[in-house]
């Protein structure tokens, strides 16, 4: 997603302007960062012990990959409160279209929100 450029029109004058302008300023500094750039994928299933590849619209390799805590349904059975949420690499997944995410130890699946920057 681009962000739009704010608009700029100078039609204050003194003190106004000057604090016009210093907010303009910030927000083309804020539409810069990294972070700016950060997509939410979406919400994912991931089972216990499996793999789940994730598609994304990055269009290069992520930089960094971030997972909500994992969530489960009230009640669900087996459910472990030690377990790892891994974003898995390998030579068969184009990081450039998509990421492969690894759960283990939660003994029951989980359902994470998937952010790529």
């Amino acid at each position: 997603m681009k962000m739009k450029t704010p608009t700029y029109v100078a039609r204050l004058e003194g003190p106004a302007e000057r604090v016009r302008q210093s907010h303009h300023d910030a927000i083309v500094e804020l539409q810069t960062l990294p972070a700016s750039q950060m997509i939410v994928v979406g919400d994912f299933v991931v089972p216990n012990g499996g793999q789940v590849v994730v598609s994304h619209k990055l269009g290069r390799a992520p930089r960094l990959v971030l997972f909500s805590p994992p969530r489960v349904q009230f009640g669900t059975p087996g459910l472990v409160a030690g377990g790892i949420l891994v974003d898995l690499p390998g030579p068969d997944i184009d990081r450039s279209k998509s990421i492969r995410i690894l759960a283990a130890g939660y003994g029951c699946a989980v359902t994470v929100t998937v952010t790529v920057l």
